[in-house]
């Protein structure tokens, strides 16, 4: 409770400035005077809420009937409660079934007040000023007459978190009658003043402001028929299906698609008039913004709207936990701001419905405006949306239902339909209990299921892509585009060269030819480099994932004390001959094979390639010599596919082997035979 001298000095200020609707007005704009602050806020919620302007004239009739109408209430329906000792002479207290005994109606209200004073008793007990008997018993008898008065709906819970700031307002403006100075009481509208804030009617005052709230306020504590036909829950939906859609479609859809229903944070907000979101002393702000406009409904709800703008970008981004997070502990992003400007935002979106006034809005207190939403569903069909996306019932924070495909859907309504049909038929056998536990375990894998695949954005849903993220994907797939591309590249690279491999082993394979016996050595040992080098690209084309080595590791290293020239020089390169196409002519073929014996009959042999132990292809020589750098390790050696081959298939009779005394071992001779059958095939070819 105020001084006496701060109370004269708040009262003078109300009358030395606008009153009436200018009060109303101060309010509204932000600026300068604020008749609640400075003034005397109870006289202000008395003029918006019960007897309008400021005046000597109108005011003390008012006040009077005002508070002899409490009296009255207050004599009537505590009768019993406050002298249960009238009681005893009126009916019989064990006549139960006597619905009009007032013993009947005497235990009934013990009962409701018990009801109340559970909350009363719990009321803001950080404020010990609710924790005075005093001040719990005028919240009682007020929550209790107005559930007398109202029968319709009674007392609800969260009612007395209503009425507890009203008191609390008009109990800080009073004035102790005894306390006033005689000089004091001789000053011009003293009398006034003290009637206006006697602390004799501190709680019929309060009840009035508490009736006034309520006119509004009522709406919100209806209860309908069922769960879903709830007016509070109807209203929570129009705000966001509605209001929201209209000034930020693109927030209104996030909230539908990561499951957060409107009701979960807005009953709260609404029913307690944004009491539970702000510090008390911000509250009482937000509500002379709130009764300066008469506390109109449509203004309630576009507040929520304008809270949820406040936030706009973190609930943009958040799931669906740290959206309910946010929303259910809520918190201005500036905490210096005002939260009298959430109201005045509200009177601003009420009369410009549109997305244009919600990204003024968002561009006024982040600096930044939200992207067109050409893109985003119409606003004619918010609830056809939610009825395609969002669940009825809270959806898990990982998986949201809102992002299963229509696929999906259908698969849970068969399931569903399939499950409920068997638990029926066997309700009544002994297989029941396996049955159900059988059809959890299919259930819980159709949700593990659907939550791996809701990872995935569907095309069913409308998708919120946030610029980073798109700009993260784009990358992403740029990068797996030029990837694909290098991959492309080196492989038909890879082809060319292992195909220029081949076409050097197939014009190698044509230029041999045995002019004497005493080249056969020589001559084997080229066959056998040219069924290596097929045995490479074999190799090397049945597994993409293996190197292909430089040219320069593929070169045979050459012996200690050796001058690299010599070998050039005694080296005679064969003479190669194109290979022949696919359209060619097997005439053509025989001619191109003439040409080459010939020409290498002609051609004399007069040096020695480097032996096959030495050079880069001495895997062939069997397991315990050198395999080559560039050969697989998993890979067979040519010569052991050629021995399964030759054992595969009958032999025939060769050419007369001949042989070679540098070669020593069952693995030469094997080489022999083979090298021999081989060009027994040439030699009976060229005959034919």
């Amino acid at each position: 409770m105020r001084t006496f001298t701060d109370i004269q000095r708040r009262w003078a200020t109300l009358f030395s400035s606008s009153i009436g609707v200018d009060l109303r007005q101060a309010l509204r704009s932000g600026e300068g005077f604020d008749p609640c602050e400075d003034g005397l806020r109870s006289v202000c919620w008395k003029a918006f809420l019960l007897y309008g302007p400021l005046s000597q004239g109108s005011w003390p009739k008012k006040l009077a009937e005002s508070r002899s109408a409490y009296v009255s209430l207050r004599d009537h329906f505590l009768r019993y409660i406050e002298h249960p000792a009238e009681l005893h002479s009126s009916g019989d207290p064990l006549a139960d079934d006597d619905e009009n005994s007032p013993w009947s109606t005497l235990r009934q209200d013990e009962m409701s007040r018990e009801e109340i004073f559970k909350d009363v008793s719990r009321c803001m007990q950080d404020n010990f000023f609710f924790r005075e008997p005093a001040t719990q018993k005028q919240l009682l008898d007020i929550l209790f007459i107005y559930a007398k008065l109202n029968p319709d709906i009674g007392y609800r819970q969260g009612m007395h978190e209503l009425l507890a700031p009203i008191l609390w307002v008009v109990h800080q403006d009073a004035v102790d009658v005894i306390g006033v100075p005689a000089v004091d009481r001789k000053a011009e509208g003293t009398d006034f003043m003290i009637e206006v804030l006697n602390e004799r009617f501190v709680e019929h005052d309060a009840f009035n402001l508490f009736c006034a709230v309520m006119q509004t306020a009522k709406a919100f504590y209806e209860l309908g028929e069922n769960r879903d036909s709830s007016p509070i829950v109807a209203r929570s939906m129009r705000i966001h299906d509605e209001i929201l859609s209209a000034v930020d479609p693109e927030l209104a859809v996030h909230l539908t698609v990561v499951g957060i229903l409107p009701q979960i944070y807005s009953i709260r907000w609404i029913r307690l008039l944004f009491g539970r979101e702000f510090e008390f002393k911000d509250v009482l702000k937000v509500w002379d913004v709130l009764f300066a406009e008469h506390l109109r409904s449509d203004i309630v709800d576009f507040t929520c709207v304008a809270m949820l703008l406040r936030n706009r970008w973190d609930l943009i981004e958040a799931d669906y936990t740290t959206g309910i997070t946010a929303l259910t502990h809520y918190s201005l992003p500036d905490p210096t701001g005002d939260p009298r400007s959430l109201v005045r935002d509200a009177v601003f979106l009420d009369t410009n419905r549109d997305s244009e006034a919600g990204a003024l809005l968002i561009q006024r207190y982040s600096g930044r405006r939200p992207k067109g939403s050409e893109a985003l569903p119409n606003r004619s069909t918010p609830a056809a949306t939610r009825a395609a996306i969002a669940p009825r019932h809270r959806p898990s924070p990982s998986a949201s239902p809102g992002r299963f495909s229509s696929q999906q859907r259908q698969l849970e309504g068969l399931f569903r339909e399939v499950t409920g049909n068997l638990q029926k038929r066997t309700e009544g056998w002994d297989v029941s209990k396996a049955v159900r536990s059988a059809v959890g375990e299919v259930r819980r894998n159709v949700n593990n299921y659907q939550s791996a695949h809701s990872r995935q954005p569907s095309s069913d849903g409308p998708q919120l892509v946030v610029p980073e993220r798109r700009r993260l994907e784009q990358k992403a797939q740029e990068d797996a585009t030029r990837d694909s591309q290098q991959k492309l590249q080196r492989l038909q690279e890879r082809n060319i060269v292992l195909a220029k491999m081949l076409d050097d082993a197939l014009q190698s394979l044509r230029a041999i030819k045995l002019a004497n016996p005493t080249a056969a050595g020589d001559a084997q040992d080229n066959m056998n480099i040219c069924l290596a080098k097929i045995q490479f690209v074999s190799v090397y084309l049945s597994d993409s994932e293996i190197p292909i080595p430089n040219e320069e590791t593929a070169q045979a290293p050459q012996p200690p004390g050796e001058n690299p020239d010599s070998s050039e020089k005694q080296s005679a390169a064969p003479v190669q001959t194109k290979p022949g196409t696919k359209d060619e002519k097997h005439s053509e073929t025989g001619i191109q094979t003439q040409e080459a014996e010939q020409r290498g009959r002609e051609t004399h042999v007069t040096s020695q390639r480097p032996s096959l132990m030495e050079s880069s292809f001495s895997f062939m020589l069997g397991e315990n010599r050198h395999r080559s750098s560039f050969v697989s390790s998993v890979s067979d050696l040519p010569e052991n596919s050629r021995e399964s081959e030759s054992r595969s298939r009958p032999r025939k009779k060769v050419a007369e082997i001949i042989p070679h005394p540098e070669r020593k071992g069952s693995d030469s001779d094997k080489e022999g035979v083979s090298l021999n059958k081989i060009q027994g095939e040439q030699g009976s070819k060229g005959a034919a």
